[in-house]
C-alpha cells in the first residue's frame, strides 16, 4: 500500500491523499506512475475510480434534464434505465469501445433505439471528459451502418376506401378528416379548440401541441418546431363536416377531450386511434382475436401500417399533385427546414410515371 498527494482541500486547506493497494511491489509501482500521469493530464484522480457508468448516467440526467421537453426526458430515462443492463455496472473508466459495441449489437435490429442509444452515451463520456473524470471518449470512434429508411407512402386508394366506409362516430370521423384533410400531427389535432379555426377566413391556426409524461398529457406552447406555429386551409371538402361537429361543441372548447372537457391522457388518445383502426380493419375484412392479456391481435390484417402519421405524408404528397410549391408546401406543413419537403417532393417525381415529355404534350394538349 501506498499514499499519494493528489492535491488540497481548497475548505480546509489539507492535502488530499489517494490510497493505492496491490498484490506486488512492481504492480503497486505501475499504479502510481499511472495516477501521477493522470494528474499531470489534469484528471480528477480523487473521484474518477468511483462512479460506475450508470451511477453517472443518471447525475448526468438529472443535470441536463431541466428545461428539456417531456418527450426527450422519458426517452433519457427510458434509455438508462433499459439499455445500459450489459455495461452499466462497469467502472466510468473502465468502459471500452468494444464495451459500447457489446451493449448497442444486444439491441438487435431496434435500429433507431441504437442511434438514440449512442447519442445519449456520447453526451455522457463527453460530460464525464468535461468534469475531468475521462481523458477519453470510448464512443469516438463507434459507428452504426447506414441504415437506408424506407419512404412512407401515401394512402393507399383501399386504405382510403376503407376509412371511408368505417362506422366511426362524429368523434372519430373529425379526427381521421383533420389528419386526411391538413397534414396535422397527431399531437397537434389532440391540442385543438374551437377558437383555433377561423371558419371566414377558412384556416386553422396551429401554435400548440399534446406532449405526454407518462399517461400525463401536457398542452405545449410550440409545436415540434418554431416552423410548427402555422396556418393551414381548410378545403372545402373538411370545411361543412368540420363546421357542423364543431357547433356541438362548448365554447373555447376542444376538439378531443374527455368527459370534463381536459385533454385527452395518452391511453384515450391511443384507444381513439385504436377505435378508428378496428372498425376500418373490420371493412378491410381482417380477422382478429383477443390474446390472454386482453391485447388484440390483427390476423392477416391488409391495413398494417397505417398510422396517424402516414396521413401526414399523404397530405404532403395532395400538395405535390395540387401543384402547390415546395416552399408553401413545406410552410403548410410544418417543416423546420424545406429540405425535409424537398425530399418527399423528390421521392415523388422519381416515382412517377410520366416524363418531362409526357408532361409538355399534356400542357400543350390542355393549352389548346
Amino acid at each position: 500500500m501506498t499514499q499519494i498527494s493528489i492535491g488540497t482541500d481548497p475548505k480546509t486547506g489539507k492535502l488530499i491523499r489517494k490510497t493505492l493497494y496491490a498484490k506486488t511491489i512492481a504492480e503497486l509501482k505501475s499504479k502510481e506512475i499511472q495516477v501521477r500521469s493522470d494528474l499531470k493530464r489534469g484528471l480528477d484522480v480523487h473521484n474518477s475510480g468511483k462512479l460506475t457508468l450508470l451511477e453517472y448516467a443518471w447525475k448526468w440526467y438529472d443535470l441536463n434534464t431541466p428545461g428539456k421537453s417531456h418527450s426527450s426526458i422519458d426517452r433519457y430515462n427510458r434509455l438508462i434505465r433499459l439499455h445500459l443492463n450489459l455495461i452499466g455496472h462497469l467502472k466510468l473508466q473502465e468502459v471500452t469501445q468494444s464495451d459500447i459495441m457489446l451493449q448497442l449489437n444486444s439491441l438487435g435490429e431496434l435500429h433507431e433505439t441504437k442511434r438514440c442509444l449512442l447519442l445519449l452515451l456520447k453526451q455522457i463520456f463527453r460530460s464525464a471528459i468535461g468534469d475531468r473524470l475521462l481523458i477519453y471518449d470510448p464512443t469516438a470512434y463507434v459507428k452504426l451502418p447506414n441504415i437506408v429508411r424506407t419512404e412512407k407512402e401515401p394512402l393507399s386508394e383501399f386504405e382510403v376506401q376503407c376509412l371511408e366506409e368505417a362506422d366511426l362516430d362524429d368523434s372519430e370521423r373529425c379526427f381521421v378528416n383533420i389528419l386526411y384533410y391538413t397534414g396535422m400531427r397527431k399531437g397537434e389535432v389532440l391540442a385543438l379548440s374551437k377558437r383555433d379555426i377561423d371558419f371566414k377566413k377558412k384556416t386553422i391556426y396551429v401554435w400548440s401541441a399534446v406532449e405526454y409524461r407518462g399517461n400525463t398529457p401536457n398542452l405545449k406552447n410550440m409545436p415540434k418546431t418554431e416552423a410548427g406555429v402555422r396556418f393551414i386551409p381548410i378545403p372545402a371538402d373538411l370545411l361543412l363536416p368540420l363546421k357542423d361537429y364543431v357547433k356541438k361543441l362548448p365554447p373555447g372548447g376542444l376538439l378531443f377531450s374527455d368527459k370534463d372537457g381536459k385533454l385527452l391522457k395518452k391511453s384515450a388518445a391511443r384507444s381513439l386511434w385504436d377505435r378508428i383502426y378496428r372498425k376500418a380493419s373490420d371493412v378491410a375484412g381482417c380477422e382478429r382475436s383477443i390474446s390472454p392479456s386482453k391485447k388484440v391481435i390483427y390476423i392477416n390484417d391488409p391495413l398494417k401500417g397505417l398510422t396517424p402519421h402516414r396521413f401526414r405524408h399523404n397530405y404532403a404528397t395532395m400538395l405535390y399533385y395540387a401543384g402547390v410549391d415546395v416552399k408553401e408546401a413545406s410552410k403548410i406543413l410544418g417543416h423546420a427546414d424545406v429540405a425535409t419537403t424537398l425530399r418527399i417532393y423528390t421521392h415523388l417525381i422519381e416515382n412517377q410515371k410520366l416524363t418531362s415529355a409526357d408532361k409538355l404534350n399534356m400542357y400543350l394538349a390542355n393549352a389548346k
